[in-house]
């Protein structure tokens, strides 16, 4: 038992690095894994790994006030 206050740092740092471990080599087969899929499971896939990797974009809007055509950057 864990007395009351005590830091989590080393048990915490042990198992971030674990896991590290193990995204990466599933991370090294996951292509193999892909390729074992049906198009639209193997889509379906991508499609939820997608957030973790690219960022999502957001809409521009035009506020009142702002030009509307902006000069070029040559």
């Amino acid at each position: 038992m864990r007395k009351a206050n005590s830091k989590n740092i080393p048990l915490t740092l042990d198992l971030r690095d674990r896991l590290k471990s193990i995204v990466e080599s599933e991370l090294e087969r996951l292509p193999d894994l892909l390729d074992g899929l049906a198009d639209k499971e193997r889509l379906d896939v991508i499609l939820k790994l997608m957030p973790l990797v690219m960022p999502k974009s957001k809409p521009v809007h035009y506020s009142e006030n702002e030009p509307s055509d902006w000069p070029s950057m040559v």
